[in-house]
């Protein structure tokens, strides 16, 4: 399962914001079994029109993991890390581009990478998001999430393909 949050304070009224962000992960055949994300800082968007927009965020942050317990990984005196926690300062940014197709339909694609000492995580987010009444919209959606370092029993890559009732409110 997985869990996100973020926050914003605009600096500006529409081009200059703050945020805080927090996710928290918990994967069992992922590089890491559970892992904790929290970041502050700033974003902006970069262009706008009636049918899109592009925005970006950048900022220091913490994240918080523990390796899996069958991990094969070990420390620098040759010690398992198998269900051992760690932590390090990362930087975070992310890249958020919409496009308006119709009055129904839109196009979201995110893109978001976690840059620390001991693994650089990518995310993609791809989805079409149609309406279906006033509150109510269906996403269909592809993910893509990159490791740089896992243990050599795990992929670098991970793919899902996600169908979503989203309730706008």
């Amino acid at each position: 399962y997985s869990a996100s949050a973020k926050g914003s304070y605009n600096i500006t009224e529409k081009h200059s914001h703050l945020f805080l962000y927090g996710s928290h992960v918990s994967d069992y055949f992922g590089a890491y079994r559970n892992v904790t994300v929290a970041s502050l800082g700033y974003g902006s968007l970069f262009y706008e029109n009636s049918a899109m927009t592009l925005d970006a965020e950048v900022g220091p942050g913490y994240k918080y993991f523990r390796y899996s317990d069958t991990s094969s990984e070990k420390d620098s005196n040759g010690n398992s890390l198998a269900g051992d926690t760690d932590g390090e300062v990362i930087a975070l940014g992310m890249v958020n581009f919409k496009l308006q197709i119709s009055e129904g339909a839109g196009f979201t694609q995110l893109v978001q990478v976690e840059y620390g000492g001991t693994n650089t995580k990518t995310k993609s987010e791809t989805a079409l998001l149609t309406k279906i009444n006033g509150s109510m919209q269906m996403k269909v959606g592809f993910n893509v999430t990159h490791n740089s370092d896992v243990a050599d029993d795990k992929e670098n890559t991970d793919t899902e393909t996600v169908l979503t009732l989203v309730y706008n409110f």
